[in-house]
C-alpha cells in the first residue's frame, strides 16, 4: 500500500492548498455571501462533484482500512459538496472516528507526515501574526499563503533558490506571481530568485514580516547567522521574524538504529531548542512567542520513538524541548 500521505497529496491535497484560505474557516467569516468567497467555493465544489470515485475512495480506504459502501461514499462526498464541512474535517474525522482511529494506530507510520502537515497549517493560522508586506524565505515548496495565512496582505514576496540550486525533489516547482483576491482588496504573490544570505534588494526597515518556514535546518548555523542579520536590518521597528524547525531532542530519537543522522538527507543542522533561541537572542530578537508543535511527551521520556504520540499528544505545548516541531516568533530587540 503506499504511503498516505502521497495519496493525500497527489490525489487531493495539491489540487485543494490555493484555495486553503476559503477552506479553512470558511463557517466563521461574518461575510460568506461575498461573491469572491462563492466563487472560490465552488471551485472546491466542482473538483470534489468531478473527482473520480474511485481515486476519492481509494483515500478513504486508506484510512479505514477496507472500501467504503457507495452509501458511505456518497455521503462523505455530499458533505463537501454541500457545504457542510471541509475537506481537511471530513478526513480528519475519519482518521479520529472508532473505525478509522483503530487503522490509524496500526497505520501510523504511514500517516505521522500527514498530521505533522496539519499541524503546521494550525500553527500559521494561530500564532503567525498580521503583516502588509511580507517575505517568504524558502516558500518554494509551499507559501506561508498556501500553507493557510489568514489575513489580508499587500504583497507576500517569496524567495527561494534557483531550480539548479535546490534539492533533486524540489528542482521542478516552478513559482509563478499571482494575484490574491481578498474579500474588498486584494494582494500580490511575487517570487524571486536568490539566498536567503544576501537581501541587498530589500531596503532598511521595509518589511513587516519575515517568514521562514522549515527552512533554518537547510542551512550551515554561521549562514543562519548571516540571514539573522539581514532579516534584522529589512524588518520595520514593529515587524515579526518567525520561524519553525524540527527539534533535534526529537529527531535523534526518530532516527536512532537508522543511522543516527538527520531526518532528511538535505538538512545541515537539527537545532536543541535552547541552542537555536540562544542563536535569535544573539542576533537581537526579543522572543515574543515559543510553541512545541506536535507534543510527544512518551517518546521524549522513553528516548524510544512512539508515533501514537502523534495520535495522543497535544498539538501545541508550552514544552518545546517534548515537541517535534519548535516554533518561534519573534520582534526587534528596542
Amino acid at each position: 500500500m503506499k504511503r498516505i500521505i502521497l495519496k493525500i497529496r497527489q490525489k487531493l491535497l495539491n489540487p485543494v492548498l490555493k484555495e486553503l484560505s476559503v477552506i479553512r474557516e470558511l463557517f466563521e467569516r461574518t461575510d460568506e455571501k461575498n461573491q469572491i468567497v462563492f466563487n472560490e467555493i465552488n471551485n472546491i465544489k466542482n473538483f470534489i462533484k468531478e473527482m473520480k470515485k474511485n481515486d476519492f475512495n481509494e483515500i478513504c480506504e486508506s484510512i479505514l482500512g477496507r472500501a467504503l459502501t457507495d452509501n458511505e461514499l456518497d455521503k462523505k462526498k455530499s458533505v463537501i459538496f454541500n457545504n457542510t464541512k471541509s475537506i481537511y474535517l471530513v478526513l480528519t474525522e475519519m482518521f479520529l472516528g472508532r473505525e478509522g482511529f483503530k487503522n490509524t494506530l496500526k497505520n501510523i507510520i504511514d500517516v505521522h507526515l500527514y498530521y505533522m502537515h496539519l499541524a503546521r497549517i494550525k500553527m500559521i493560522i494561530k500564532f503567525v501574526p498580521e503583516a502588509k508586506n511580507i517575505l517568504d524565505i524558502g516558500g518554494a515548496n509551499g507559501s506561508l499563503y498556501d500553507m493557510g495565512y489568514p489575513y489580508k496582505f499587500d504583497k507576500i514576496t517569496i524567495l527561494d533558490l534557483p531550480p539548479e540550486g535546490r534539492c533533486e525533489m524540489y528542482k521542478r516547482i516552478k513559482m509563478k506571481e499571482r494575484k490574491i483576491e481578498f474579500i474588498g482588496g486584494e494582494g500580490n504573490i511575487d517570487f524571486m530568485y536568490g539566498f536567503s544570505t544576501e537581501l541587498s534588494d530589500f531596503e532598511d526597515n521595509s518589511i513587516d514580516l519575515v517568514w521562514l518556514g522549515q527552512v533554518v535546518e537547510h542551512m550551515e548555523r554561521n549562514e543562519a547567522l548571516k540571514m539573522y542579520k539581514e532579516a534584522k536590518r529589512i524588518l520595520k521597528p514593529n515587524g515579526y521574524f518567525c520561524l519553525d524547525t524540527p527539534n533535534r531532542f526529537l529527531t535523534e530519537i526518530h532516527t536512532k538504529g537508522f543511522g543516527d543522522g538527520y531526518v532528511h538527507p538535505e538538512h545541515k543542522i537539527e537545532y536543541y531548542p535552547d541552542d537555536l533561541k540562544q542563536d535569535l537572542m544573539d542576533s537581537g530578537f526579543v522572543i515574543d512567542l515559543s510553541i512545541g508543535v506536535c507534543h510527544m511527551p512518551e517518546s521524549f521520556h522513553s528516548k524510544c520513538f512512539n508515533y501514537n504520540d502523534f495520535l495522543f499528544g497535544n498539538l501545541f505545548s508550552d514544552n518545546i524541548c517534548e515537541s517535534y516541531i519548535q516554533f518561534y516568533r519573534c520582534t526587534l530587540r528596542s
